[in-house]
């Protein structure tokens, strides 16, 4: 996940890409395409304003007399000179000084200069002077409007193949995810089977999130499924056994003991599937009540309302029911009747599964883990084994194949749904009695 590019920045990285590659092009076509006619004249004018410039230096270096020897210079035609001595004094410029600088600042031109210095030795001594000589390229006019028309057919060819790349690679990161998508919607619609989804940007996210979804889709379906189906196998049970003690009742040499005896069976196991039923309303209800209000409570104050609740009435049980508080100025942001129907199921479920020869006891730890509180409720019943520990949070689970005793019902499979819609996590383990211990967590909030 953290190697993810997103949209954003695979669409900037593709426009750099492009520019960077139409920069390149245009260098290739600068060097390799540039008219032969500019790149030669170019060079031949360099060589011959450095040739022409040492052939006057040769000159006026003999020359008894600077300024008579710049005009007894034979300058050729489109050449540009001026002769200044160590002070910057202009001692001459050919044609004049105007047309050197009407060359120099004109953008008509394109010209070449060379610059040097020179000593003359005659009779006054020896003086040193500087020239500079310039020379223009006549037709760079010309050149410079083909070379413009070359450049923008160029361009236009570069901008229709940089287009065509462009398409590809929208065709590539975002046209053929969505096409993937829909043939992950498509696949599950024909067989229910997503394959798995590796994601690198927001549209596979998107392919991604939508498996998630639709396996926590088939997930839910399962669990209904596994629950109607043990439902249906609970009730069965003792709806056979109704039905056969009543075919039993019918009979007219039944004696009143034994009818007795038909009646209390009955009965009970009407009872039973009553239980179930109410069992199952109970957890249809709780999925359609609004379970979204919570508020920031102490754990001290939770523990008061738990003792509120069912400290009297286990005690009339003959029940042993204690809390340890390590942790009672912390705060949760809880839905607090959903969080005591955490505690209160669980009671109930320690109440069907205690010991017959022993003195039921529950204890309730409270502690703090990291930004976590750690609950745990633990009893001394006739506990769980550990190959079905991590399965008694499902609906109607039993660890009793044969079914013929109580199964769990709903209690700890709401448990289950309250604490995760609290972004906690549940879990089981043997207690310290050899009964059941089940443990939760709930995010810890900041005092203030």
């Amino acid at each position: 996940m953290n190697n993810r590019i997103n949209l954003r920045i695979k669409m900037m990285l593709i426009f750099l890409t492009l520019f960077v590659l139409n920069a390149i092009f245009l260098v290739i076509f600068v060097y390799n395409f540039l008219p032969s006619g500019i790149r030669s004249e170019v060079l031949s004018l360099r060589h011959y304003v450095n040739d022409e410039m040492n052939k006057y230096i040769q000159t006026l270096s003999n020359s008894d007399d600077i300024v008579t020897g710049c005009k007894d210079l034979k300058v050729s035609d489109g050449m540009y000179i001026v002769v200044k001595d160590i002070d910057n004094t202009l001692i001459y410029s050919y044609p004049d000084k105007n047309s050197v600088d009407e060359l120099i600042n004109s953008d008509k031109y394109f010209y070449k200069d060379s610059s040097s210095f020179f000593i003359t030795n005659n009779d006054v001594g020896r003086q040193m002077y500087f020239m500079n000589a310039y020379s223009y390229v006549s037709s760079y006019s010309q050149i410079t409007y083909d070379l413009i028309i070359k450049m923008c057919i160029t361009e236009c060819l570069m901008t229709i193949i940089l287009f065509l790349v462009y398409l590809l690679l929208i065709k590539r990161y975002f046209i053929k995810p969505i096409y993937n998508l829909s043939n992950v919607v498509n696949s599950y619609n024909s067989s229910n089977n997503i394959t798995d989804i590796i994601y690198t940007d927001e549209i596979e996210q998107l392919s991604y999130d939508f498996k998630s979804l639709i396996d926590a889709l088939k997930s839910e379906q399962e669990k209904q499924n596994r629950m109607i189906a043990s439902i249906s196998h609970d009730i069965k049970t003792p709806l056979t056994s109704i039905l056969g003690y009543t075919e039993q009742l019918k009979k007219e040499n039944i004696t009143d003991e034994r009818r007795k005896k038909y009646t209390d069976t009955i009965y009970s196991k009407s009872l039973a599937i009553k239980g179930m039923v109410e069992n199952l309303d109970d957890y249809l209800v709780f999925n359609t009540i609004d379970k979204s209000e919570k508020k920031k409570v102490s754990i001290n104050y939770i523990f008061n309302v738990l003792n509120s609740y069912y400290e009297d009435d286990l005690k009339r049980a003959n029940v042993s029911f204690k809390i340890k508080n390590q942790c009672p100025n912390a705060f949760v942001n809880v839905n607090e009747s959903s969080i005591i129907r955490v505690f209160g199921n669980l009671i109930d479920n320690s109440l069907k599964h205690k010991r017959s020869n022993e003195k039921l006891s529950l204890l309730i730890t409270c502690k703090e883990k990291g930004s976590y509180i750690l609950f745990s409720f633990s009893d001394n019943g006739i506990g769980v084994s550990k190959k079905h520990l991590s399965k008694i949070f499902e609906p109607f689970y039993t660890t009793d194949e044969s079914r013929n005793r109580a199964v769990s019902g709903l209690g700890l499979s709401i448990c289950q749904e309250i604490v995760q819609d609290h972004e906690g996590e549940i879990w089981a383990t043997e207690s310290s009695s050899h009964g059941l211990c089940v443990s939760f967590t709930l995010k810890k909030e900041k005092d203030k």
